[in-house]
């Protein structure tokens, strides 16, 4: 038993003490992600139309020849973009002598893993904002017409409908491109008693609830590729009661084309792309303080990233799915 201050710490005690979120599952790892060291600076976004355009057109630059004959070529456009990625980082500090008794190691990894929760909670937040921002995406739908949590409407029909809307974008006709949705686990307790997958006995109870393979399917998506978001933060200060919030929007429903291998030669249009300078967890960074005469120690866990849509006509954004 080690002690904090003139405190003695149960080790048995410790090891059951309650670690709020540390089991959670994010999204933002099945998110394809592209490495990019630079922290700012410019893309190229490459007009891809003009490459699968019509070609024999004799009154334009795109054009066919007979054999050596003259013609002019096709051309197509670079279109720069600009970036800005974002730090993301959490720290803790704690007093030099808690790092140097019997339980110093312990605090020191506990510590750890807290920094690295909040560093995922910032990353969920951000992609949630792209994914789930109404002025990222070409096609948002309200879905109050068609709401899941309506008896008399037809979710695998619905979402069908919006796969065809956006089949013939870039992502989804570059090649390699897979369906991919996301939804928060309230839609998802909707669609496992909808009607159109559960029978209803004698007693007019629902029996035969639907499972995640069984509304993957009926999407047109791999299970695999139907993401339930379930991510909570805690939205009050520290000291202060917790207030546990959903990070997803609740109502809403993002389904779009991400790419199954993410590479530069043979992938050029994607839903979203991930830029990553450095991976979760991958910079520790440790060092000293002094306040008012007193040393501790701090830790800050940092990754630089950020989250751009590229192709935004490959996705489609439902909103007030139910309500």
């Amino acid at each position: 038993m080690g002690t904090i201050g003139s405190s003695p710490i149960d080790s048995h005690l410790t090891r059951l003490a309650i670690q709020r979120g540390v089991s959670q599952s994010f999204v933002y790892p099945m998110i394809p992600a592209i490495a990019h060291s630079s922290e700012d600076g410019v893309y190229e976004s490459w007009d891809a139309g003009l490459w699968t355009g019509d070609n024999s057109a004799p009154d334009s630059e795109e054009g066919i020849r007979p054999v050596d004959g003259t013609y002019e070529s096709f051309s197509f456009g670079v279109t720069p973009v600009t970036f800005q990625m974002a730090e993301y980082y959490a720290s803790i500090k704690f007093d030099w002598r808690e790092s140097h008794n019997s339980v110093g190691m312990r605090i020191f990894e506990k510590a750890l893993g807290g920094v690295g929760m909040r560093h995922s909670i910032n990353r969920e937040r951000a992609l949630h904002s792209v994914m789930f921002g109404t002025g990222n995406w070409t096609n948002v739908v309200v879905g109050a017409a068609n709401r899941f949590d309506n008896a008399s409407s037809n979710p695998p029909g619905y979402i069908r409908q919006r796969w065809s809307a956006i089949e013939l974008s870039a992502a989804a006709t570059a090649g390699g491109a897979r369906r991919v949705i996301v939804m928060t686990a309230g839609i998802f307790d909707q669609l496992a008693q909808h009607p159109v997958y559960t029978s209803i006995n004698a007693n007019s109870e629902v029996t035969g609830y639907a499972t995640h393979a069984t509304i993957a399917a009926s999407f047109g998506v791999l299970p695999a590729d139907l993401i339930v978001a379930r991510a909570a933060y805690n939205e009050q200060r520290r000291n202060e009661t917790a207030a546990y919030a959903r990070i997803w929007s609740e109502n809403y429903i993002w389904m779009g084309y991400m790419p199954t291998n993410v590479n530069d030669s043979t992938q050029t249009a994607l839903a979203f792309i991930h830029m990553n300078g450095y991976g979760p967890g991958s910079v520790v960074r440790r060092g000293t303080f002094v306040n008012e005469q007193a040393e501790g120690r701090f830790m800050r866990e940092l990754s630089i990233g950020v989250y751009q849509p590229v192709d935004t006509a490959a996705a489609a954004l439902l909103t007030s799915v139910i309500s």
